[in-house]
């Protein structure tokens, strides 16, 4: 149009019909088709400005939207809310969603999350009391937010019955990181464990607790499968492990072959498999560094320089390395890999 407007918008409402079943005819290039909400909080805890350079530019977004919450399970803070957008949320009853929380205390609030903490908790409250369902995430990190403040986050979760499941998962940080502490000694973790173990099946800790304060025989001290109930938070990472011993088929092993994964779960898959404990390769995290350990965020780099003084001629990867696209975090395809150690990998 000479103008520049777009010929087929309306400011005039229409109806549409059709039939059970049928298609509306109208598709959607992406989820959010008019843009992505960013953060606007300075978290200390924030693994996204922990990370090194030269990663794909995706990786360094921060989103905070409360849609991909609904949609997808992502944590918001909620300190970007409007009051219409409360009231959408409301009024369309988008629920469950998941909050990061942390803590309850203003101050401590203001230490973790920065100047717009205080919205956050508005906003909850504003929804928590219209009948929308939570599920709560705390970031614990030594000194800061756990011991008494922990405990008076949780009984102010424990008033609000709308708040369905709460995470508890410690602080992770990179060789980057301002704070260089964390749940690293069984000590510190069973401290935690201590703390939290008398709470309802509605608070759960992170597998990571129990990892680090019992390493080498977690698998006694894991809680029972019907403490995690239906598995709430497990796309937090809280009862997988639980969850891969009550599901996963056993482990067959053909030949010389190396199962490489992080540092966490190596651990456990040699307490399980003692007798292939040569052939599962625990891969140090030297590309991000500081307690990182999970398979997830292990990068082609490192298992290529790690996995190859065993010149094994089978290499099994975890598919959690892979993004949609086949790309390990540091750009690196399946024959990358391959290529590099002149082997077969296998991705299960």
């Amino acid at each position: 149009m000479p103008d520049g407007t777009s010929p087929f918008v309306s400011k005039s409402a229409c109806d549409l019909t059709r039939q059970a079943g049928e298609s509306w005819g109208i598709t959607f290039s992406e989820v959010l088709f008019d843009g992505l909400r960013r953060c606007e909080n300075t978290c200390s805890f924030c693994f996204m400005k922990m990370l090194p350079d030269g990663m794909r530019p995706a990786l360094y977004v921060r989103d905070d939207d409360y849609r991909l919450s609904f949609l997808h399970g992502n944590f918001v803070t909620l300190s970007n809310l409007s009051n219409d957008e409360v009231a959408r949320i409301i009024e369309m009853h988008l629920s469950p969603l998941n909050v990061s929380l942390h803590a309850i205390d203003p101050a401590v609030r203001a230490q973790m999350m920065g100047k717009n903490h205080a919205r956050g908790i508005e906003a909850l409250e504003q929804l928590l009391a219209a009948g929308i369902e939570f599920k709560a995430q705390i970031v614990l990190m030594p000194g800061i937010n756990d011991g008494t403040v922990l405990e008076e986050t949780l009984s102010w979760i424990a008033e609000r019955t709308a708040i369905i499941a709460t995470g508890i998962v410690p602080y992770g940080y990179t060789r980057h990181a301002q704070i260089q502490q964390g749940y690293d000694t069984a000590e510190s973790a069973r401290r935690v464990i201590q703390q939290v173990e008398h709470r309802s099946p509605q608070v759960q800790l992170a597998d990571e607790f129990y990892l680090k304060a019992w390493p080498g025989e977690v698998l006694g001290h894991l809680p029972p499968q019907e403490y995690y109930d239906d598995y709430p938070m497990l796309p937090d990472g809280i009862g997988m492990l639980r969850h891969w011993i009550e599901t996963a088929a056993p482990l067959s092993w053909q030949g010389r072959q190396l199962l490489v994964t992080g540092e966490a779960f190596a651990a456990v898959l040699q307490e399980v498999m003692p007798e292939h404990r040569d052939s599962i390769v625990p891969i140090k995290n030297n590309y991000f560094g500081g307690n990182v350990d999970v398979a997830g965020l292990l990068t082609a780099e490192d298992i290529v320089q790690q996995a190859l003084a065993h010149q094994a001629k089978k290499i099994i990867v975890p598919s959690v390395i892979f993004n949609d696209d086949g790309l390990t975090l540091d750009n690196k395809t399946v024959s990358d890999i391959a290529a590099a150690l002149a082997a077969e990998v296998q991705v299960v």
